[in-house]
């Protein structure tokens, strides 16, 4: 019995099985890392096959112009599908991070929960190897007690002889009886004793460890303190990436993503000949398609490290147009086009009423001048306020066609809303919202 109590606690799963399938993890991404590249490999040598094609095909075009048209046509055909290869690269190559980084997260909270149950197991053992010692030595005092009872048998046997031979100890047998008594109670309370020490061999298992999922089981402040480092360190990484690449400047601190080259859109125009719909569309798509990309990649790395920081936590964000309010708009426009006409009127009008009668240029001209007035300034107030919701409503459009764009790159049209506002000069920039979580951006 001693050896049984002294006997190992049994775990029900071994460490090298999670090892094993930790590795299996971070194997099957590596492979699907390698078959990426290959792709890539393969997308490459398509593009050296085309090229060797336009330049084998240019070479039966007759004039230099037509041959140089075709050339540029399947640049921009090729450049077109390459950017669109870039971003998914660039999709699998954040998916591969983010994996990476979780299977990382996975292997720190697995070794910090392993080492916390191997405490615990420890503490346990501890706990039973005192338990065993206190059980030894009231099983040695049981053995020693159950020697001395049979001793007991036998004085028994003689009393009992005792009382046969002699009447005078009538009164033993009541004393026999209490002695019996007494003694069965202890057997009942010795057997109640051998039970829990049976019982206390046996150590329930601890459950395996898992991910942490609520605060109450979470690392000490040290751990956390050093994840939020890590997190910290991962993230600027990652946004110095971005803008290393010089097509738009993310700035930590005001949480601004600017654009490095102008949002070129197609030109609308308002006058008094034609006005064109306030609509948006872009000059050069492929232009702009590295800085939509780049905002989209910005998000999802600001969404990923909110989220790893917070469970459920969420990022927001705002396109602003900024238009020049010192510059000249359409109100301005409109407005010296109407003087021009108005002053036109007035010189034209006094010869007009002379040839039919009227005796005095002047009088001629003040009557012109102030029907003139009158009439000019109701139609200017009128184009004016025209043209001014007119402006106001293409700013509308073109932020809300932005929008659009970025969320069909992949930013969720929840999360990224427009706006128009007053500034100093005309462009386009993106002010993101992380709240509280905005500690992730500390020291960028």
């Amino acid at each position: 019995q001693l050896e049984v109590l002294r006997a190992p606690p049994r775990l029900e799963v071994r460490m090298g099985d999670r090892l094993d399938s930790i590795e299996a993890i971070v194997c099957d991404a590596c492979e699907r890392s390698a078959t990426d590249v290959q792709a890539l490999k393969e997308v490459l040598a398509r593009h050296a096959k085309d090229v060797a094609g336009l330049k084998s095909g240019s070479a039966l075009h007759v004039t230099l112009a037509d041959r140089l048209s075709q050339l540029e046509k399947a640049l921009g055909d090729a450049t077109a599908g390459q950017f669109e290869e870039l971003a998914g690269l660039r999709l699998a190559q954040s998916n591969h991070e983010e994996r990476v980084a979780e299977v990382d997260q996975f292997i720190r909270d697995a070794l910090s929960a392993q080492a916390r149950e191997l405490n615990t197991l420890r503490d346990a053992d501890s706990k039973l190897g005192a338990l065993c010692g206190r059980y030894e030595g009231d099983l040695g005092t049981l053995m020693v007690l159950q020697a001395q009872s049979g001793t007991l048998g036998e004085r028994l046997g003689y009393l009992e002889q005792l009382l046969d031979d002699h009447a005078f100890f009538a009164s033993l047998p009541g004393r026999l009886s209490y002695l019996e008594k007494k003694l069965g109670e202890d057997s009942d309370r010795w057997l109640k004793e051998l039970r829990l020490l049976e019982q206390s061999r046996s150590v329930p298992s601890l459950p395996p460890p898992s991910m942490p999922t609520s605060p109450s089981n979470a690392s000490p402040s040290r751990s956390v303190d050093d994840s939020l480092r890590v997190l910290q360190e991962i993230t600027m990484q990652r946004l110095t990436t971005v803008n290393d690449r010089r097509h738009i400047s993310f700035d930590g601190r005001s949480q601004r993503a600017t654009f490095l080259h102008e949002l070129c859109l197609k030109k609308r125009h308002f006058g008094t000949d034609y006005t064109d719909e306030p609509t948006a569309e872009w000059e050069d798509e492929g232009a702009v398609q590295p800085m939509l990309l780049d905002i989209a990649t910005v998000f999802e790395i600001l969404s990923a490290a909110v989220l790893e920081l917070q469970r459920g936590g969420r990022v927001s964000a705002t396109l602003v147009r900024s238009r020049n309010k010192n510059g000249k708009n359409v109100k301005q426009m409109v407005q010296q086009a109407s003087m021009k006409s108005t002053t036109s009127l007035r010189s034209s009008s006094p010869t007009s009423l002379l040839q039919r009668g009227n005796s005095s240029p002047e009088a001629a001209r003040d009557r012109t001048s102030s029907s003139a007035s009158k009439a000019g300034a109701g139609a200017i107030e009128e184009a004016v306020s025209m043209a001014e919701h007119w402006e106001r409503q293409l700013a509308k459009n073109r932020a809300q066609f932005v929008v659009d764009s970025l969320v069909s790159r992949g930013i969720d049209g929840a999360s990224l809303q427009p706006r128009v506002e007053e500034g100093l000069k005309d462009c386009y920039y993106v002010e993101f919202h992380l709240g509280s979580a905005c500690v992730v951006l500390q020291g960028f």
